[in-house]
Order: C-alpha cells, then sequence, then structure tokens
C-alpha cells in the first residue's frame, strides 16, 4: 500500500511550498470564520452544568476512543510509531493552543509533552510487541 501523498510528495518544491501556503491560509479561514460564526454564538450559550461521568469512567471512555483510533490507523498504515506521534502531536497541538491563549502554563505545557510522548511511545511499543507474538502463534498455526 503506497501511503505517500502524491500532491507534496511528488511535486517540485516551490509547487510543494505554494500547496502548503494555499492550505495554511485556507485552514486559517475556515477556522477563524467558523469560531467566530458558529462555535463562539454556540459557546457563548452553553454552559456546562459540572462533568458528565465521574473522572475515572471518563477517563476509561477516552482511553478507549483514543486505543481504538490508534488501533484504525495502525491496520491501515502498518506504522506503529508513525501513527503514535501523529496523534500524540495532534494532542500537543492542543496543548499549545491552551498555552498560547492562556489557559495552561508554560510548565504544564511541558509536563504534558513529556505524558503525551510517554503514553504514544508506550502504546506503540507494547502494540508492537503484541502484534509481533501475535503473527508468530498463526505463522506456528499454519
Amino acid at each position: 500500500m503506497d501511503t505517500t501523498d502524491s500532491v507534496t510528495e511528488k511535486a517540485p518544491p516551490e509547487r510543494r511550498w505554494l500547496v502548503l501556503a494555499i492550505a495554511f491560509v485556507t485552514y486559517g479561514v475556515s477556522t477563524l470564520l467558523g469560531v467566530l460564526f458558529w462555535f463562539k454564538p454556540i459557546a457563548d450559550g452553553d454552559h456546562a452544568s459540572g462533568p458528565l461521568l465521574s473522572a475515572p469512567l471518563g477517563l476509561a471512555i477516552y482511553a478507549a476512543l483514543s486505543v481504538v483510533l490508534y488501533d484504525w490507523a495502525v491496520r491501515r498504515t502498518r506504522e506503529y510509531f508513525a501513527v503514535a506521534f501523529v496523534i500524540g502531536a495532534a494532542q500537543y497541538i492542543l496543548v499549545v493552543d491552551l498555552t498560547l491563549r492562556g489557559e495552561r502554563g508554560l510548565a504544564t505545557a511541558g509536563a504534558s509533552a513529556g505524558l503525551i510522548l510517554l503514553t504514544w511511545a508506550s502504546v506503540a511499543l507494547v502494540y508492537r510487541l503484541l502484534a509481533a507474538r501475535r503473527s508468530k502463534r498463526q505463522d506456528v498455526r499454519v
């Protein structure tokens, strides 16, 4: 399975930067307009009255959704650590956003980076080891 992006991978450097610049501007404009005219009006009128679930149950659901996403992506790409990096990087981009908006301090952002890195590296390592063990058992059965 070819997982390369044909638009940016094979394009000349000038075209690649143009594609990235257009994507950046499109993303920025879409996000700005979406936040100003759709998300912010909804958020202004929607105030949480408290947690919907207990912290342990909420964490269990979050972990399950995260691992299901990871499993799905690994099955499509066969790239254990690359998938972990992409998911972790996406989570850290949210941390950067929170930090830049003043909702999280720098020390907390640094701690978040370490925890995210450790968590997803551990997930990738354990998943890879268990997948290798499972494939060895299937080879013995055949």
